[in-house]
């Protein structure tokens, strides 16, 4: 059985089976005059002079249809039954916030994880700003993808559930189109994300809407139209809430791990069983060695790790500067030293400190601080990828914490 398309407004829906055209023939939503198409054919032509369907207008000719919107009891009926009827404002704002936090969600994703891999400079950008300023940056790139979506396949996730479909204009490109609707939709729809000028802007479109009037954005272009059932609305809500909780538990989540830089919690060194609070990003276990000890700690959401050893000397005679030099050796095939050692005091322990990177990742940068008490040799490695060691949240607090436990 054919399939066919069929004109509304400056666009057309479908494609249907030939029953849905009679059914909605019967009920008035394709008239005579109205345009259908189906594969095969040259052109596009009346209902009323396709051969297949041209017994159905043989009766007393209806009067036309107004252009305002339909009475409510028409509106009524034409969602119970999922006929189309311009689209209403609250489905058509569910929908496009199913829209965006889908996408937005996958944008912001993709990104965060492509940067931690390889950028890692950009990931600690991206995890250092505001997730409002974020949500802004990204509903752009959303945009974007939604018009490509729309282009590629006549629909989004939103407007699928919630049943709305935006006519295309005869004579045009779709992905033209809805790359150009997209644009003029974050621009006099969403206010570009600000969330004051949003308001005001959303506002304004759903009077429009409500009007029986166009959108600003698709005045004289297009029609959009929908067969939001009750049912359909429903669901749409339903997801679009859930979706919402989501995006809420996400920046509350956030939110903690932030705090996690500076809320302590108690680690206990295992060499003398000292205690000290450090902060709860950290995450301690021991290492292996063949001499001395070697506690491991990384913050894998601020892309930082530490190292923090001990071991015990034979000599009372050995300086900082010494040991440093002699910890310089030692790690030259893996870390390149860039500055000279400072003196620094950590808790009260004269020490050394220097700076380099890493050979084998020139992402990562090195801070080394070394400090001798009698025959007590200890250190401390801090690496950070994608910034400086200074600049990461908690460093001097977490060295200052660690050395504590030194004696």
């Amino acid at each position: 059985m054919a399939k066919w398309l069929y004109g509304v407004g400056n666009g057309y829906l479908g494609p249907v089976e030939e029953d849905e055209i009679r059914a909605l023939i019967h009920s008035g939503a394709v008239k005579g005059e109205t345009l259908l198409w189906s594969p095969g054919a040259d052109k596009w032509l009346r209902a009323q002079d396709v051969e297949e369907f041209a017994s159905a207008f043989v009766r007393p000719e209806l009067l036309p249809i107004p252009p305002s919107l339909p009475s409510a009891a028409a509106v009524s009926i034409a969602e119970n039954f999922d006929l189309p009827t311009r689209a209403r404002p609250w489905s058509r704002f569910w929908a496009r916030l199913i829209d965006n936090i889908v996408v937005i969600s996958v944008l912001a994703f993709a990104i965060t994880l492509a940067s931690r891999l390889y950028a890692p400079a950009l990931y600690i950008k991206i995890i250092e700003i505001n997730d409002t300023v974020w949500g802004i940056c990204l509903l752009p790139l959303a945009a974007l993808v939604l018009a490509l979506t729309m282009g590629l396949t006549g629909t989004t996730p939103g407007k699928a559930i919630l049943g709305i479909h935006v006519g295309v204009p005869k004579n045009q490109g779709r992905l033209k189109f809805f790359l150009f609707r997209e644009l003029k939709v974050w621009l006099a729809g969403l206010g570009l994300g600000i969330p004051i000028v949003a308001l005001f802007t959303q506002f304004y479109q759903y009077r429009q809407v409500a009007a029986g009037k166009p959108a600003s954005y698709d005045h004289g272009r297009t029609e959009v139209v929908g067969t939001s059932s009750k049912f359909r609305i429903g669901v749409g809500t339903c997801l679009a809430l859930a979706l919402y909780c989501f995006v809420v538990y996400v920046q509350t989540e956030g939110l903690w791990a932030n705090r996690n830089i500076y809320a302590a919690r108690l680690w206990t060194n295992p060499v003398n069983n000292r205690s000290a609070p450090i902060a709860r990003m950290w995450q301690a276990e021991e290492l292996k060695t063949n001499s001395g000890r070697v506690f491991y700690f990384a913050a894998n959401a601020q892309l930082a790790e530490a190292l923090f050893g001990y071991e015990q000397l034979e000599l009372d005679s050995i300086s900082n500067l010494t040991y440093a030099n002699a910890i310089k050796s030692t790690l030259a095939s893996d870390i390149s030293i860039s500055s000279e050692w400072e003196p620094v005091l950590v808790y009260g322990y004269p020490a050394l400190r220097a700076v380099g990177k890493s050979i084998t990742d020139n992402d990562t940068n090195v801070e080394i601080t070394v400090a001798v008490t009698r025959r007590h040799a200890w250190r401390t490695l801090v690496f950070a990828r994608g910034r400086q060691v200074k600049d990461l949240p908690g460093k001097n607090e977490f060295v200052q914490a660690v050395f504590t436990t030194a004696d």
